[in-house]
């Protein structure tokens, strides 16, 4: 051991013993600065002896020896006295304003007052100094970050100026400060250099400067330009990286020329970034491919471009917060947030928004958005709103909104957009120049109740051709569209509502379109709706009921169901359109509700709505099947008769109009064929009549010779009156039954074919010229033309008698 009470020696060889004297001068080193930091004593907690053995000598010490290195650890544990080399003493450093003072010259009241304050961690409070005495030189606050010796002496609280003037060009280019900056309620003469320097934070707030140029800048915590702050020349913060948040609240921003009053293009910000209160940028903000942790706040903001720059342009930006335009804000030139990727909401609630130019005052194309989007209740947009191909993560919601659009582009346009909630244009809104939903998904409802949509040019008031919308689409109780309704190629999961909507085309737009559309639910056109125009529902499928009752003004109405298909069918006798205005051809529904008068009289005035051009069979072959499954027979048999009735209205005296004309009224055409029985009866009367007066008139004669009585010399026997006498064995000439014999085919009877009319019999006819176009002269000729026409109709009216019952004859 080294100074121990006992004495034993443990002396080693010459080189070990330089080996020891070396471990112990760093470990008696190293035991003397901890417990001299520690305790400010050694050892025993009294100042050890400044006159100690020296270590490096040949031979060791009277009062020590030298043994092995673990006994000095023991010496320490156990506070054995060890004499230690005296330490040289570190000499005072100079205070920052003693570093200051030798540094420069005329040192100003409040240069004086930011190097005490400083040194003391305090605020550098100028304010109660006068204007001359708040001046301090650029160049001395650089120093006081930059010099190493100063800012050595700056505390955790770092550099905070309250109230002076700075002069000079402040240029802290790649320069690192490991200290908080803060310069409030003063002014900066000349520009703020920041390029690539690195801070701890930066607080400018209440300050008014010329510019600012921090591209690349990056701080740990936050960047502060608000509360009064203002910049006349721009805020440039491209590239920067701020740790926190960019917190611009009530900050003034002003471009002297065509840059923008605040850049932070390609920036990225850990916290939000705060635009709001009486925030004022005067030649636009630029936030392109930004990235921001937080919100993007901006409400009540003024956003004024200057230029080609917009109001306010984060194109490309991520954010993984909301974005809030809402109540007080204002952009004038354009907001662009094309292919911006929002976290939360887009929020626009009460924001003003006005275009340049055919610019959209909102553009949000390709933007991608987790949340709902929300531009209602006095939101104003001036120049149209573009949400092409963005993706909305729940509702677009724009009630008692404004939306005008300037040129030709749409006052809302979200053409492609998928939005997984639904749309809400209600009470309140209005489309100046149509709103577009061309190919959009919406995985709710279109609910337009009590919205305004006004077309401007040739676009529709309402535009959602091949739409995809899981939900039904409400256009209802105060909704108008001024310029048509496009819901062509559609695709609609619930109903289409129409209820007391009023639609007005234009030129050549329908009042509504809904041509090919597929609407799983229903179609209701009732209780006040209004169509001043055609509404088309060509080819569209109709899972359940169309409905077309209540109808207001039902004569400027033109409906269209050309090859339409539906449920069930409902409409009422005062809401049909004018005569010419239906179209119906191709329609196949169902049933028809109980509440339409089902029967074929109602039914077939309503058929005969259509235009008479040209004939069609298919909607009264549709009415009969569909009476015909209700069990309205007579009903059905009746639509069939008065089609072909119709029919022969289309004819114009061609071969057809003998069936349709003539011979099929006979037998109802096909459908009443017990007429013809009834007609035959009546011919077979008339003929027994004629027969009868023919007879009795001796027109009638025997077709065979031995039915006369022959003389013995082979002459005939005659009557008293001259007549040949008949034989008795021949059969008796009966009229009726010749009659019927002679119209009913196939019937033999055996009198037919014994008695015939006699050509030259009866008296002669006077017939004039007749007799050259070969009328009959005689009674006897007139009465075997009647037999042929008797023997004709027989023929004719059995035919039909017998097709009608069969079915065969029916048309």
């Amino acid at each position: 051991m080294i100074g121990a009470k006992n004495t034993e020696p443990t002396l080693r060889s010459e080189p070990g013993q330089q080996r020891l004297r070396r471990t112990l001068r760093f470990a008696v080193s190293d035991i003397y600065e901890r417990e001299t930091y520690h305790t400010g004593v050694v050892g025993t907690h009294e100042r050890w002896q400044t006159e100690t053995p020296d270590v490096n000598a040949d031979a060791p010490h009277a009062n020590a020896e030298i043994g092995d290195p673990i006994n000095l650890s023991i010496c320490a544990l156990f506070k054995y006295q060890v004499y230690v080399p005296p330490m040289p003493e570190t000499p005072a450093r100079p205070k920052l304003p003693e570093l200051a003072a030798s540094r420069f010259d005329n040192i100003s009241p409040a240069e004086q007052k930011l190097f005490d304050a400083t040194a003391d961690g305090k605020d550098a409070d100028c304010t109660s100094l006068s204007e001359k005495d708040r001046v301090i030189q650029a160049e001395r606050l650089v120093w006081l970050c930059t010099n190493p010796d100063a800012s050595a002496q700056v505390t955790y609280r770092g550099v905070s100026i309250v109230g002076a003037q700075i002069e000079g060009e402040l240029n802290l280019q790649w320069a690192k400060v490991s200290f908080p900056l803060r310069v409030r309620q003063s002014a900066f003469t000349q520009t703020i250099i920041l390029q690539n320097a690195h801070l701890v934070s930066l607080d400018l707030t209440a300050t008014s400067i010329k510019d600012l140029w921090a591209e690349n800048l990056v701080t740990e915590r936050n960047v502060i330009l608000s509360a009064g702050f203002k910049a006349e020349g721009g805020v440039n913060l491209t590239g920067a990286k701020i740790g926190g948040d960019l917190d611009c609240d009530g900050g003034q921003f002003v471009s002297k020329s065509q840059r923008p009053a605040l850049n932070a293009n390609g920036a990225k910000f850990e916290g939000s970034v705060f635009l709001l209160g009486r925030f004022r940028a005067e030649g636009g903000v630029i936030l392109v491919a930004a990235t921001i942790g937080g919100n993007l706040e901006c409400d009540g903001g003024q956003f004024i471009s200057k230029g080609n720059i917009p109001a306010l342009d984060a194109s490309g930006a991520k954010i993984e917060g909301s974005v809030y335009l809402r109540t007080g804000f204002r952009a004038e030139g354009g907001v662009n947030l094309v292919a911006a990727t929002i976290g939360g909401n887009l929020s626009c609630i009460g924001g003003q928004f006005v275009g340049k130019g055919n610019i959209p005052t909102l553009s949000a194309n390709s933007a991608k958005i987790e949340s709902g989007v929300y531009l209602r209740t006095g939101f104003r947009a001036e120049g149209g709103v573009n949400l092409v191909g963005a993706t909305i993560g729940a509702n677009l919601e724009c009630d008692g909104s404004q939306f005008i659009s300037k040129g030709d582009i749409p006052a809302l346009d979200a053409n492609t957009a998928k939005i997984e909630g639904s749309v809400y244009l209600r009470t309140g809104f209005r489309a100046e120049g149509g709103v577009n939903l061309v190919a959009a998904t919406i995985g709710g409802n279109l609910a337009c109740i009590g919205g305004q949509f006004v077309s401007k040019g040739d676009i529709p008031a309402l535009y959602a051709n091949s739409a995809k919308i899981e939900g039904s689409v409400y256009l209802r109780t105060g909704f108008r569209a001024e310029g048509g309704v496009d819901l062509v190629g559609a695709t609609i999961g619930g109903d289409l509502e129409c209820i007391g909507g009023q639609f007005v085309g234009k030129g050549n737009i329908p009042a509504l379109s809904a041509n090919s559309a597929k609407i799983d639910g229903s179609v209701f056109f009732r209780e006040g709706a209004v169509a001043d125009g055609i509404v088309d529902l060509t080819f569209a499928q109709i899972g359940r009921a169309f409905q077309w009752t209540d109808f207001e003004s039902p004569n400027k109405a033109k409906l269209h169901l050309t090859l339409a298909k539906c449920g069930t069918l409902w409409h009422d006798q005062h809401s049909w359109p004018s005569n010419g205005n239906l179209r119906l051809f191709g329609f196949v529904y169902d049933q028809i509700d109980d509440r339409a008068s089902p029967n074929a009289d109602v039914q077939l005035g309503w058929l005969h709505r259509q235009p008479q051009v040209k004939f069609l069979t298919q909607p009264y072959e549709q009415l009969a099947t569909v009476l015909r499954q209700r069990g309205l027979k007579e009903d059905a048999r009746k639509v069939m008769i008065q089609k072909n009735k119709d029919q022969a209205k289309h004819l114009h005296w061609r071969l057809e109009w003998l069936w349709y004309g003539f011979i099929g009224k006979a037998i109802g055409y096909g459908y009443s064929p017990w007429r013809a029985f009834w007609i035959s009866l009546f011919v077979i009367c008339v003929g027994w009549f004629v027969f009868e007066r023919g007879y009795h008139s001796s027109l009638f004669t025997p077709t065979e010779d031995k039915a006369y009585l022959v003389e013995k010399d082979g002459t005939r026997r005659l009557s008293k009156n001259g007549t040949p006498q008949i034989s008795g064995d021949y059969p008796k000439f009966n009229a009726f039954v010749y009659s019927a014999e002679t119209f009913v085919p196939l019937l033999k009877l055996g009198l037919g074919e014994k008695w015939t009319p006699n050509a030259h019999g009866g008296t002669t006819l006077n017939v004039g010229m007749l007799g050259l176009l070969g009328f009959p002269r005689t009674w006897g000729s007139l009465l075997r033309y009647y037999l042929w026409f008797h023997i004709i109709a027989g023929w004719v009216l059995s035919a039909l008698w017998v097709g009608g019952i069969t079915g065969l004859a029916k048309t």
